[in-house]
């Protein structure tokens, strides 16, 4: 294949503040026998549970950390954990983390939804000291 960056007068044209690289890779001739390219896992059937959490956390937590450690707690679910709100105060910011998880496995009930939830802010509170902020907070 070929790889190369694009020409600065093109980028100029394209108005480009970043440089552009371009890359043409020939599929056919790359050797693929013997390696195992899938890391595919199906879609669960199963119905998802959402929660939306607001922590108050130190002005310097990786908010990353927090998404990393919910992934390892449903390590075995189909998650979306991702960071939606995140207002900084002087000391301290409100981080919100929405998690949407279900199972390979089954249905959870409300029972199972409430442990789930509890598991999470426990964890997180613990792990990295920090609070879940109480609705209207």
């Amino acid at each position: 294949g070929h790889t190369g960056q694009l020409s600065y007068l093109l980028k100029e044209e394209l108005d480009l503040s970043e440089n552009l690289f371009l890359s043409q890779i020939y599929l056919e001739e790359l050797n693929f026998e013997g390696l195992n390219t899938s890391n595919y896992k199906p879609l669960s059937h199963y119905p998802f549970i959402k929660f939306d959490l607001s922590f108050k956390v130190n002005r310097d937590l990786n908010a990353n950390d927090l998404i990393q450690e919910v992934e390892n707690l449903l390590k075995n679910n189909e998650n979306s954990i991702k960071i939606f709100d995140d207002y900084a105060f002087e000391k301290t910011r409100n981080l919100g983390i929405r998690i949407i998880t279900r199972s390979y496995e089954k249905t959870y009930n409300e029972k199972e939804n409430t442990e789930i939830l509890n598991m999470i802010v426990e964890k997180l509170t613990s792990k990295f000291n920090i609070t879940l902020n109480e609705k209207g907070e």
